[in-house]
């Protein structure tokens, strides 16, 4: 496996245990980094992620770092959406992206 895999696996079990309230932004920063980044995290290690920043929004009594949570969470689901977009048009040859990352579905027609 490859190591980020640990790595997450490891931090998302870690916050489990107890984590010290002090920590949680850096570990959310270094959570949502590894999705962001180029073949960042897929499967069961985005799961724990995204399970890790809710876990972390509920047990915090903290609204800024609530709010950090959230914004996590939108961060990590705006990436994998755009994965998802950019999948599509690589497997869709009548797709082409816009200036604006969006993905419009063009028609072949032929006149005779």
């Amino acid at each position: 496996r490859p190591h980020i895999e640990v790595i997450i696996n490891t931090i998302c079990e870690f916050y489990q245990i107890d984590v010290e309230e002090g920590l949680f932004v850096p570990i959310l920063e270094l959570l949502a980094s590894s999705v962001t980044i180029d073949n960042g995290v897929h499967d069961v290690e985005l799961g724990n992620i995204v399970k890790t920043c809710f876990q972390f929004h509920v047990s915090t009594r903290s609204q800024s770092n609530q709010k950090i949570a959230v914004n996590a969470v939108n961060q990590i689901v705006q990436v994998v959406l755009k994965r998802i977009e950019n999948d599509a048009c690589d497997s869709n040859p009548h797709q082409v992206k816009t200036n604006s990352g969006t993905a419009i579905t063009t028609t072949n027609t032929t006149t005779n």
